[in-house]
């Protein structure tokens, strides 16, 4: 039985933030007013250079929401 710690960041509409996973933690993003448009970039280390882009996992992937196990493609 797992016992990790929650964690949460509130971001305001119109601003970013950010938060650290480890490999094999879940991370979950999450509308709470509805409606809004959520950009997620994923940065291993915080390599930018390895960024993991949307737009470039949307084109290869050739769907909106990539499912679970899917993955995050590159820059």
């Amino acid at each position: 039985m797992s016992h990790a710690k929650e964690r949460s960041v509130f971001v305001p509409a119109a601003h970013g933030g950010a938060i650290q996973a480890r490999a094999g933690e879940l991370l979950a993003v999450v509308d709470v007013a509805g409606g809004q448009v959520a950009d997620f970039v994923a940065l291993p280390g915080g390599d930018w250079r390895k960024a993991g882009s949307p737009h470039q996992t949307r084109s290869s992937l050739r769907r909106l929401t990539p499912p679970v196990g899917d993955p995050l493609v590159e820059w």
